[in-house]
């Protein structure tokens, strides 16, 4: 399943696409899921796009020093080879799931919440 998704990347990148590169891409997508999971579970699945759109903001305006050197936690910016990266972004995406996987009774999201309030 992953081997086209690979191909067309590296189709579309030409010759800058690398390895290294493909794996930030990949630990970048499973941030991002990470991100959208725990999102969806706080506001509701409407709103799973708040979380990664706020981290990407985030990260893209103050993520980096004068320098251009990532900050610690900026783990967009991380080299592939990072390994505080990679853990902090399984750390998230188990998080998610976690979320996803415990969270189905009772507590449905604040977006759920505010709207069950206004509709009593």
């Amino acid at each position: 399943m992953i081997e086209p998704l690979l191909a067309v990347a590296a189709h579309a990148g030409g010759s800058r696409v690398t390895a290294g590169t493909l794996a930030e891409a990949v630990r970048n997508v499973l941030l991002f899921l990470g991100l959208g999971l725990i999102s969806a579970r706080l506001f509701g699945r409407t709103l799973a796009w708040v979380l990664p759109l706020a981290d990407f903001v985030v990260v893209g305006y103050w993520g980096a020093h004068e320098g251009g050197d990532p900050r610690r936690w900026a783990w967009q910016f991380h080299s592939y080879a990072d390994a505080i990266a990679w853990v902090g972004t399984l750390i998230t995406l188990a998080a998610g799931v976690a979320v996803l996987w415990f969270g189905r009774g009772g507590h449905r999201g604040a977006a759920s919440a505010v709207r069950a309030a206004r509709s009593e």
